[in-house]
């Protein structure tokens, strides 16, 4: 009965330290998924970010100065994501880098 509970709790014990290695193991790749993630949102708000600032180019061309504003302030918040998610894609790409040669 003694060889089986050490039996068991030997198992149980390997089986953890498997599942660990194997989350572990794809802890890097998850770092360069989020980092691919970001960088896309980050081309995705740049782009949102030219569209607004035309409009507001072409709404003050046309003299509606009101809605120039607006654009024009949706143009800067979109620069401040395109800027937050590219730094958020370089430090998980980092981190990624790390992870990957420091083997977790």
């Amino acid at each position: 009965m003694k060889m089986l509970k050490t039996g068991l709790l030997v198992a149980l014990a390997s089986g953890a330290m498997l599942s660990a290695t194997a989350a572990s193991a794809q802890d890097w790749r998850y770092d360069a998924y989020r980092a691919h993630q970001a960088a896309r949102g980050a081309e995705i708000h740049a782009y949102q970010a030219g569209r607004d600032q035309r409009a507001a180019d072409t709404a003050a061309y046309y003299g509606d100065y009101r809605a120039a504003s607006a654009y024009a302030h949706a143009a800067a918040v979109r620069r401040h994501e395109a800027r937050r998610d590219a730094h958020f894609a370089r430090a998980e790409r980092h981190a990624a880098r790390w992870d990957y040669w420091r083997g977790y």
